[in-house]
């Protein structure tokens, strides 16, 4: 009964993920190995991973790139587009260097 209300209270806190991971703990038969404190912290990162992939996902959608999911492992170095590979792995380290050449 306890467990259910604290599922209910998560839920209308918005702390689904929370929720989620609360709800798979109480499934799972491995939970009394662990701490108090490891479950929590478990349970916490799963909110936390959440909202930020959500954030991600969100600033991803407003870029409104021309290509969402275009990455630096699919670039055309083709001779005609006069791209350096070097110069292009220093940006993507963020090695930014006035001698890019």
């Amino acid at each position: 009964m306890l467990d259910q209300q604290t599922l209910e209270k998560l839920a209308q806190m918005r702390l689904t993920a929370m929720g989620q991971e609360y709800r798979r703990q109480l499934e799972s038969t491995e939970k009394s190995v662990l701490s108090f404190e490891e479950r929590f912290g478990m349970i916490t990162d799963a909110e936390y991973i959440t909202r930020q992939n959500n954030r991600f996902k969100r600033l991803l959608s407003q870029a409104k790139l021309r290509i969402p999911d275009a990455c630096l492992e699919d670039l055309d170095y083709e001779p005609c587009r006069k791209l350096k590979s070097g110069v292009v792995a220093r940006l993507a380290d963020c090695q930014l260097d006035a001698r890019l050449h």
